[in-house]
């Protein structure tokens, strides 16, 4: 009997097998195709043996069973075995029809899509990134939902978008604020996933794009560039990941305000597969330091939750192999792998990648991605002056500086800090009032030696004030490794009543035509002609107004960058032999660079002829360090000879890490050449560190047996006059006959050698002295002034010369024995600059001005701590006295309350110079650092009568420009905490439900802990509060009595901290001092702001005012930040309202240029890491391009813009636009 039935059902959409009845066998047949497969049934599922080539979907089948006496017809529908298929998904507003063959999502919570475009049995959409549940960004605002399309480019992926980020944005958002991930349900198996992420709008607001596919970092941090539209606002990449849950994820972990644009995902196989807890494992491994616990573990299973044998084997990217440890077999079904990574200590610093694969029988391979970051060990603050703690400071202290630094040695990078991460913004000191901090006004800088980090108050500090000096992890070594942050706090004394103590009065005037150049010496030739020598080699000539001491018709001497090339030129002497018609001098230069240097390099050149266009080379092969003690300044003694100060090559005489040199026989000298001996030759001066024929100098042999330099003969014309000088900048041989050489101390970290008997010494004699350990890390060493004395030792160590004791021994070096005084041939010190003063260039004042009250006495530049010039009084200015009164009986500084009225405030003043007909004096402001807000240049400082006794007022800065976002009213503790602390970028706690699925175990943060790397990006939920300086640079005291802020938009700036000035209780600024507040930007409204802080004094005839000048930018987000053209006038003369008094620097070159080609752009004078919008219009307000770039610590940056050829040849307007200022210059195309 035949029984016939029919039935039917539905599996699983991508599901493999499916639950039936009872079957035994049955075969099926494809209505209208003849291809066939067999299934087998249990009781609980079917396996089916299917060769068909094709991928079917649900399907009409017909099923015939076959079984004794038995046959059944059934027709079912059912979902067969399938590949999955390619999704391709646009992310977008709600209206916008995605591309063919692309699905649209517009911020639905994760679901089946039914929608129009949204595919067929989709399930895909946004959960939350917080806790995991569903989120709906498809509602709230206009649009509505956080779904957007820019109407640009073309291209509609990237002209729509999704904020995944919302809740980054401040202020108001047209849409949801949250942040979300998305998934889409797919088939367990391997993927090729293609992301796209930008932003084709240009908002002043901080984006930076981070997507991640499954765990794996697809795109990291990507931050948009050029205008609206470009292509440079988007980037795309593609990562190949495991989905072993049925879900694919994708995040914005470790992003800010990331916005992504598409998805495609392509199915590699669905096939069983093997498979790792991640696809991503990405680690860390400090160089240097210790190799225990480096390890991971990884979960490795498979598809068909089998146990089976595993063979596990890595693949290296390029860089380095083997790094990797780990078992090469594993069984079971989910066993747990173990990977070593220690040896990637041995790898140079930098970021590696190996892909471990893991095969099983009968399973794709799957793999695991893992990353290891090699980092430079971090550097960290030991300790500072004053101390961390530290009461009662002086008032008057110049100098607060981190002066003993621990800095890791990393093989192939230069030791030291990294001066050029030594900015306003990673060290700062802040005075501070309760809650509230504020920046204090002054300079900071490093060392030529990368030894220490000082801050250089600009006035006297408040008394009774507690003060905070950071180091934030800004700061780094020369291998890229940031400071361990630092504070220290202080508390000052009483203040300090201001006294008179000369009666002198300069008055600072910028010298025109010298600003922004880096000069290293100052002289007046027997010319009357003013020569200033420049770093480069180049010497620059004026001619010299002796009415108004002001400098003119500069004429450029390129003598020694014509032959050898840029130098780095420091010394420049005249003849004393020269006249006006017979111009001879001398010029004391290396190769070009502070950095790296050749260790023997120096070299003395004579210049001649009424250009000084004659050169010929005296000296040759002098040693240099690797840094800025070089062969530095010269000066002729009454003998004739030419003294030449010769810095060391190391921090304390023996190879250290921050300096990697040893020393040379000649280095920390002060050397002196007999141009008698000299002659007409060339004299080579390259020495031996071969001891054994030091030891055995000969007196009559002028080279070694190796061929280097004996300057122990007595035919030598180059000679050690005087040795253990660590770094003399300047040499001044003085009228009463002595010669003084104010000296470099070093920082704390060096390193000094130990003794060995028997080592020839400069006087003839050999070393018989107390045997005298090695010792490192020594503390900061003073800075002194030396009287030098012909075969002195002035502490500086020398093994080569057997010279070993570090200044005056145990006294100034803990860690030689308590017992171990001075070398017995150590002179001592004619004045004790103390720590961090760095004292260089130097003169004696020879003119009568001020009635002789500077004549004779010696005035010192103090680079770093002061920022002064220091007045210093020998004993005796006549020769003939007793040795000890020329030692130096008083000083007197240009800062602090008793500071001379014009010597202070100077921006490292590395040397100076008198015109003797008028007193006046001219001093080289070098910018160590580079600081945006001030410039190097050369600064007459002019002969002025003597003031009033009362104060004078000024205000620092000039003006203050904000961008803060409309309705935010929390403020910021202070500009610079936010910064020194790393936390610029408020970073969200994404630590908390990181796991949306515990057993995915997908740890979002993927271990990068990246998001410090926000600490550049502005922070905007904080208003930021800017720093006022109200300082006193009068004779006598300032009487504040009054401080409002007044203007169209006053009341949109407030002030925070300000003293409680009034006319009938004024507040008393003594002499140099200050006080100081901050200003904030509280708009209301989106647009340009602008009002006016004044401060008024009282003054016996008439109250002075000073003001700063107040603009503020409010901003909304999306909306427009720039103003608009309205008129061809307005276009060609000022395009926009103007924000500064001082604009910002905009330089176009070439103009004209030609259509085709490239428009260069040169901006200064912007805030540090300040986005600037580069825009081209023509003349009649059209907009032709646009690119944003940020400019770096020093407010500069460069920038091109293509010029395309379908644009019209004509006069164009390019327009720079900053939160600070904006400036347009025109530009011709042709």
């Amino acid at each position: 009997m035949d029984l016939f039935k029919s039935s039917s059902f539905q599996a699983t959409p991508f599901c493999k097998c499916f639950s039936f009845i009872s079957l035994i066998f049955f075969s099926v047949t494809l209505a209208g195709n003849q291809e066939g497969i067999s299934v087998f049934c249990d009781n609980s599922k079917c396996l089916f043996n299917s060769k068909m080539k094709k991928i079917y979907t649900p399907s009409l089948l017909v099923v015939r069973f076959f079984k004794p006496l038995i046959v059944l017809l059934i027709v079912v529908i059912i979902g067969l075995p399938s590949f999955a298929q390619t999704i391709q998904v646009n992310f977008q507003d709600p209206k916008t029809i995605p591309p063919t063959n692309w699905v649209r999502d517009y911020g639905q919570p994760y679901g089946l899509r039914t929608g129009a475009n949204q595919g067929s049995n989709l399930t895909y959409g946004w959960k939350k990134r917080s806790d995991n549940s569903l989120l709906n960004i498809s509602v709230g605002g206009t649009t509505p939902g956080n779904g957007r399309d820019r109407d640009k480019p073309s291209n509609v992926l990237q002209a729509t978008l999704i904020h995944m980020q919302s809740d980054d944005i401040v202020g108001a958002f047209d849409g949801t604020k949250a942040e979300g991930y998305w998934e889409v349900k797919v088939p367990k198996g391997i993927y090729d996933v293609t992301v796209s992420a930008g932003d084709a709008g240009v908002y002043s607001f901080p984006e930076r794009h981070s997507l991640n596919v499954e765990g794996a970092t697809a795109i990291d941090k990507f931050v948009p560039t050029g205008a609206a539209g470009a292509s440079t606002r988007f980037k795309s990449a593609t990562v190949r990941v495991s989905v072993t849950d049925g879900n694919l994820t994708i995040d914005a972990d470790g992003g800010t305000n990331t916005k992504i644009n598409s998805a495609r995902i392509v199915p590699v196989t669905t096939s069983p597969i093997t498979y790792w807890s991640a696809n991503e494992q990405l680690v860390t491994i400090e160089k240097g330091g210790s190799t225990t616990n480096k390890t991971f573990s990884l979960d490795l299973s498979n598809t068909g939750n089998k146990s089976v044998q595993y063979t596990l084997s890595a693949v290296y990217g390029t860089g380095g192999s083997g790094w990797l440890t780990f078992n090469k077999t594993h069984s079971g079904t989910e066993p747990n792998v173990t990977f070593n990574y220690s040896a990637a200590q041995n790898l140079p610093v930098g970021t590696y990648k190996a892909t471990v694969k893991a095969a099983a029988s009968g399973f794709t391979a799957g793999s695991v991605t893992v990353q290891v970051t090699v980092s430079a060990p971090r550097p960290y603050v030991v300790s500072s002056t004053p101390t961390n703690g530290a009461t009662n400071v002086n008032v008057n202290t110049s100098s607060i500086a981190a002066n003993n630094l621990f800095v890791p040695t990393v093989a192939g990078y230069p030791g030291g800090v990294d001066n050029s991460t030594i900015t306003s913004s990673t060290v700062k000191l802040l005075k501070v009032v309760g809650s509230t901090t504020t920046q204090v006004a002054g300079v900071v800088q490093g060392t030529g030696g990368g030894d220490a980090i000082s801050f250089s108050p600009t006035f006297a500090l408040e008394a009774n004030t507690t003060y905070k000096f950071m180091v934030t992890e800004g700061v780094k070594s020369y291998p890229g490794a940031s400071f361990i942050p630092y504070t220290a706090t202080f508390t000052t004394g009483a203040a300090i009543e201001p006294t008179d103590p000369l009666s002198v009065e300069f008055t600072k005037v910028p010298v025109s035509g010298t600003q922004n150049k880096k000069y290293s010496s100052l002289v007046i030739g027997p010319d009357d002609k003013f020569y200033a020598l420049r770093l480069d080699g180049v010497i620059e000539r004026f001619t010299i107004n002796h009415t108004n001491g002001t400098l003119s018709n500069l004429t450029t001497i390129n003598t020694l960058v014509g032959k050898y090339g840029n130098r780095t030129a420091v010394g420049l002497v005249f003849d004393p032999a020269a006249t006006a018609s017979n111009l001879i001098a001398y010029v004391s230069h290396c190769s070009s660079g502070l950095e790296g240097a050749p260790i023997f390099d120096g070299k003395i050149s004579k210049l001649s002829g009424s250009s000084l266009s004659t050169e010929r080379l005296l000296v040759t092969n002098l040693p240099r360090s690797a840094k800025d003690h070089l062969v530095n300044s010269l000066v002729f003694g009454p003998d004739k000879a030419l003294y030449i100060a010769q810095g060391s090559n190391s921090s304390m005489g023996a190879f250290d890490g921050a300096w990697q040199r040893d020393e040379s026989l000649l280095s920390g000298t002060v050397l002196r050449l007999d141009l008698v001996k000299l002659g007409n030759s060339t004299l080579d001066a390259k020495t031996t560190s071969n001891q054994s024929l030091i030891n055995n100098a000969s007196s009559s042999q002028l080279r070694f047996s190796d061929g280097t330099y004996n300057p122990y003969a007595a035919n030598a014309p180059l000679t050690i006059y005087a040795s253990g000088v660590r770094n003399a900048y300047d040499l001044v041989w003085h009228s009463n006959g002595q010669l003084y050489a104010p000296a470099n101390g070093s920082a704390a970290g060096g390193s000094t050698p130990p003794s060995v008997a028997g080592t020839r010494r400069p006087d003839g004699t050999f070393y018989s002295g107390p045997t005298i350990p090695a010792t490192s890390g020594v503390q900061v060493q003073n800075d002194w002034l030396f009287r030098i004395k012909p075969k002195g030792y002035y502490g500086h160590p020398n093994p080569l010369r057997g010279e070993y004791v570090a200044n005056r021994g145990y006294k100034d070096n803990s860690k030689y024995p308590s017992t171990l005084g001075a070398d017995k041939n150590y002179r001592g010190a004619a004045f004790n600059f103390e720590l961090n003063r760095s004292p260089n260039g130097a003169i004696e004042y020879k003119s009568n001005t001020f009635n002789g009250a500077l004549k004779g006495k010696l005035l010192v530049c103090r680079f770093s701590g002061g920022g002064d010039i220091i007045v210093l009084k020998p004993g005796s200015v006549v020769k003939g006295s007793a040795d000890s009164e020329y030692d130096i009986e008083a000083d007197y500084t240009g800062a602090g309350t008793s500071g001379l009225v014009g010597m202070s405030g100077f921006i490292n003043p590395l040397d100076i110079v008198e015109d003797v007909k008028t007193g006046n004096l001219y001093v080289i402001e070098f910018n160590w650092n580079n600081i945006p807000d001030r410039t190097s240049q050369i600064t007459l400082l002019r002969v002025s009568s003597i003031s009033d006794d009362e104060g004078f007022a000024a205000a620092f800065p000039e003006k203050i420009s904000a961008t803060e976002v409309v309705g935010v009213t929390q403020t910021a503790l202070s500009q610079t905490v936010n910064s020194l602390t790393k936390a610029t970028m408020a970073k969200k706690d994404k630590d908390k439900d990181k796991d949306k699925d515990k057993d995915k175990d997908k740890d979002k943060d993927k271990d990068k802990d990246k998001d410090d790397d926000d600490s550049d990006l502005p922070d905007l939920s904080q208003v930021t509060p800017h720093a006022v300086t109200i300082s006193n640079t009068g004779r006598g005291n300032l009487k504040l009595k009054g401080l409002a802020i007044i203007g169209e938009n006053a009341g949109e700036f407030r002030m925070l901290g300000q003293p409680d000035a009034k006319p009938n209780k004024p507040i008393k600024i003594r002499k140099n001092s200050s006080i100081t507040f901050n200003v904030a930007f509280y708009p209301t409204s989106k647009g340009f702001k602008k009002a006016k802080l004044e401060a008024v004094s009282g003054k016996k005839k008439k109250d002075q005012t000073v003001s700063v000048e107040l603009y503020g930018l409010g901003i909304v987000y999306e909306g427009s930040d720039t103003t608009t053209i309205d008129s061809l006038v307005d276009s060609l003369t000022s395009i926009v309202t103007k924000v500064t008094d001082v604009e910002p620097v905009l330089k176009v070159y070439p103009n004209p240029n030609p259509i085709g080609s490239k428009i260069y752009a040169d901006l200064t004078g912007f805030k540090q890491q300040e986005p600037v919008t580069l825009s081209l219009y023509d003349t009649f307000g059209q907009l032709y391009q646009a690119k944003t770039v940020t400019t770096d610590d020093q407010g500069s940056t460069s920038a091109e813009l293509l010029v395309t050829k379908t644009i019209k040849p004509g006069i164009y307007i390019l327009k720079a636009q900053g939160s600070s200022g904006q400036k347009q210059t025109r530009i011709v195309l042709e």
